[in-house]
């Protein structure tokens, strides 16, 4: 039970930090094309047919959206990953390739 609580308390101690970096990320975009998402925005890789949930996303310039949704981004420019013991090497390995498979993906950020 304590491994548990150790863990939420891990992930949520990450899931903050996340949000203060990417406000500080949005913030230091503001003035320019550049849209910031963190933890639930949905990508659609079009070439591997499937959904990921990055911890951080930044899209330059207009969204373009999976066709016939509305929630579901095809765009990145930056992708950030934090890494944990049980998706550390999915992260770099598998979704880093599906990644690299969007035209406009150019950085990958992973954090340990």
């Amino acid at each position: 039970m304590a491994k548990l609580y150790l863990g939420v308390l891990i992930h949520l101690i990450i899931t903050r930090l996340l949000v203060m970096k990417a406000t500080a990320l949005n913030f230091a975009v503001r003035r320019q094309s550049y849209q910031v998402f963190i933890v639930d925005q949905r990508l659609w890789i079009p070439k591997k047919c499937i959904y990921a949930y990055p911890d951080v996303m930044v899209v330059q310039g207009d969204l373009q959206m999976q066709e016939g949704h509305r929630d579901t981004i095809t765009n990145p420019l930056v992708i950030a990953e934090v890494l944990s013991k049980s998706t550390k090497s999915y992260d770099k390995d598998d979704k880093f390739a599906a990644y690299r498979t969007i035209p406009t993906f150019k950085e990958y950020i992973l954090i340990d």
